[in-house]
């Protein structure tokens, strides 16, 4: 059996880097393993588990595990590649520079899980791409070779996702954002096989902007001062998306997902789920009013009362936490109605409605806001700030015409 992974190689007998461990790409086959250094790191900064640097201590741990990454799923890609063949093969051609592994028969659909394979099963990435995948299955029915997609594969893939799939409210046709998302996946799954394609190359993925609607502090505040039944589903919901706007935006899977193990006194600890980035923040009081409720006689376990089960599986977590967010909506909308709120208010909102007060509060600090929505670069701050200044900007200039 042949495997292949990460690992921080302890052996006393092998030279470090300035006391750093090395960090390797292990290629295990016929009882003989080989190596491929991809970086180094003390014992202690590294997450054996995760398999990557922690962050604790190493300001070039995002960088480094970047470069990790990559490389494993650049040789990852060979390894299945090789294993898939039929061919006879030695770990050591894994490593080899000049080696094709298998491109020259390779078809999408192989392709494609040589890449997803690369991708952390339990991670947001992986949902939605596996998502884009079966949509692309739905179109063709059958795999077929890397060479078809051409011009007219493009038009029928775009008709088909316009007439014939499910939006996200359940009626029919995708819109434009969506499909552009499905045709970059195909992209990605392209350049991950090294393979150049002239008609995705010149498909140029436009974008629709789309209106970021977002409460404001006296509607967060009507909403937080409605009276509810206690102990009901409506109660519940009204409360989290209320801890979601106080966690600075907090996304709903991380809120479903709260253990009492992550509030450390009157601090929040805990990593994001989607972007893996970590954080420590103070609880305001009025979460903490809101989070003392459920904490007490509480040791363990999820905060809040939607999720009961803890040891589901992680795929039947997702789908918990995707009904568990429908109903949550729903309940959200009937409680914007009794406060005389028009828009329509879900767990999303939350986050943006978080994003437009933090920036007028601001005066508009871009590195602050950059620390507090976790974003990895502060050109994606900018242009989420821009796209939740659009309305008022124009909400402001209609009042300068108007009144």
């Amino acid at each position: 059996m042949a495997t292949i992974e990460i690992e921080l190689f302890t052996s006393k007998k092998l030279k470090k880097e300035e006391d750093r461990h090395p960090i390797y790409i292990k290629v295990f086959k016929g009882g003989i393993p080989k190596r491929k250094k991809v970086g180094a790191a003390f014992p202690t900064e590294w997450d054996d588990f995760n398999k990557k640097i922690k962050s604790k201590g190493r300001r070039d741990h995002v960088t480094a595990n970047i470069h990790i990454e990559d490389e494993f799923a650049k040789y990852k890609a060979i390894f299945n590649n090789l294993n898939r063949s039929g061919n006879d093969w030695n770990a050591e051609d894994v490593f080899a520079e000049n080696i094709i592994a298998g491109n020259d028969n390779l078809t999408f659909y192989r392709a494609a899980e040589n890449y997803l394979s690369t991708v952390d099963p339990h991670s947001w990435t992986y949902g939605t791409a596996k998502a884009k995948f079966e949509k692309i299955k739905r179109y063709t029915k059958r795999d077929f070779n890397l060479e078809e997609l051409n011009d007219h594969w493009i038009a029928g893939f775009i008709t088909h996702c316009q007439t014939k799939e499910k939006d996200n409210k359940g009626g029919i046709g995708n819109s434009k954002n969506t499909i552009n998302y499905a045709i970059k996946f195909i992209k990605r799954v392209y350049s991950f096989a090294d393979i150049e394609n002239k008609s995705l190359k010149k498909h140029k993925l436009s974008k629709t902007k789309t209106i970021k609607q977002k409460l404001t502090i006296e509607e967060i505040n009507a909403i937080a001062d409605l009276e509810l039944t206690p102990d009901t589903i409506r109660y519940h919901a009204r409360n989290i998306f209320l801890v979601q706007f106080y966690f600075r935006g907090m996304r709903i899977g991380d809120a479903l997902r709260l253990e009492v193990s992550e509030i450390v006194g009157d601090r929040l600890q805990y990593s994001a789920n989607k972007t893996e980035v970590n954080y420590d923040m103070k609880i305001v009081q009025p979460c903490m009013n809101i989070l003392k409720e459920y904490l007490t006689g509480k040791t363990n376990g999820y905060i809040f009362p939607f999720i009961r089960n803890a040891n589901l599986k992680s795929s039947e977590l997702k789908d918990e936490i995707k009904n568990r967010t429908g109903v949550i909506n729903w309940h959200l909308k009937e409680i914007a109605k009794s406060v005389g709120i028009v828009k329509n208010v879900s767990t999303h909102i939350a986050r943006h409605s978080f994003g437009s007060i933090a920036d007028k509060q601001l005066g508009g600090n871009l590195k602050q806001l950059q620390g507090l929505f976790g974003h990895s670069s502060r050109a994606m701050t900018e242009g989420y700030i821009n796209d939740l200044r659009a309305t008022d900007d124009l909400d402001e200039a209609a009042d300068k015409v108007l009144l």
